[in-house]
């Protein structure tokens, strides 16, 4: 199974303030970008929203599922493009919100 990475575990709240010709660290400049990260993902999150934006509309064909172009955004704030149509025939973990929505839009189907 491949490792989850589930970066709004821990939030980043602050960063280091730089002074002129101050000689910079790696930590220094890692934590300025794992702040960034942090309040663009949680932007995406929190004042966007989570789930598909538009398309990734679901298609089961044997027993794989066609998912067609769109865009979606995961709750961990990644943003999921899909530029074109795409099967899948197992679970990824980095499509989780994805696949819930497929899953409960098939069922839903298969029940009409």
């Amino acid at each position: 199974m491949t490792d989850t990475f589930r970066n709004l575990d821990r939030i980043e709240s602050g960063y280091t303030v730089f002074e002129k010709d101050q000689v910079l660290t790696p930590g220094q400049l890692n934590g300025v970008s794992s702040y960034l990260d942090d309040q663009e993902r949680l932007s995406r999150v929190a004042l966007l929203g989570v789930g598909i934006g538009c398309g990734l509309w679901p298609l089961l064909q044997g027993n794989r599922v066609r998912l067609s172009h769109g865009v979606g955004t995961t709750t961990d704030g990644d943003v999921l493009f899909m530029p074109g149509a795409t099967f899948y025939d197992r679970l990824i973990v980095g499509l989780v919100v994805v696949v819930i929505v497929v899953v409960d839009q098939l069922l839903a189907r298969r029940q009409e």
